[in-house]
Formats: C-alpha cells, structure tokens, sequence
C-alpha cells in the first residue's frame, strides 16, 4: 500500500516476458481462451477463469478502468 497526496492506494506490480522465438503472450492467451470457449464443460467456470486473467495480466490503467 502506498500513500499520495494523503490518499491511500493498493499496489499490484507484474513483469511479463517470453523468450525471442517462442510464442508471445498474447498468442498464448488467445490459444488458453480458445480452448475454453470450446470446453464449454460445466468443470470451466468462464466467469472465475477471465477474472483470473484479469487480475494476472490485464494493465488496469487502460480501456474502460479509467471512467469507474
């Protein structure tokens, strides 16, 4: 937790890499959420999975977060 300007904030850092060569991030994302659209099993709670997502790799300062 950090304090600015008399205000207190949560802090979350992450660093993201791959190795030149091999499939990027965002491949890889996209190969995990196609496998689960077609599972479709009652096992994938989608809801619980893309909140995961969310919160491991989404940047926050971006699309739709600044306006609530």
């Amino acid at each position: 937790m950090i304090n600015h300007e008399g205000e207190q904030y949560n802090t979350r850092m992450a660093i993201q890499y791959s190795k030149v060569g091999k499939k990027t991030l965002e491949e890889r994302a996209y190969e995990i959420a196609d496998r689960m659209i077609s599972s479709r099993s009652d096992n994938c709670d989608i809801r619980e999975e893309l909140k995961k997502a969310i919160l491991t790799g989404y940047n926050l300062h971006q699309e739709g977060f600044d306006d609530e």
